[in-house]
């Protein structure tokens, strides 16, 4: 998972940055996927919702 920079500077200008400290955390850190592949994630439509997003990479 990655995060909208530009959309973080936002939220910090708003004041609406809290947690964000804690979140970075989590972020580039190994993840856990179901057992079963039937259950992963599809990587297109995560692309897809990063594009959307903004995410640096993805646009």
């Amino acid at each position: 998972m990655r995060i909208n920079e530009q959309r973080v500077d936002e939220l910090k200008s708003q004041q609406l940055d809290d947690g964000l400290v804690d979140l970075r955390g989590y972020l580039d850190s190994q993840i856990y996927l179901p057992a079963n592949k039937v259950d992963w994630p599809n990587p297109e439509l995560i692309g897809r919702a990063n594009k959307l997003r903004r995410i640096q990479g993805y646009y």
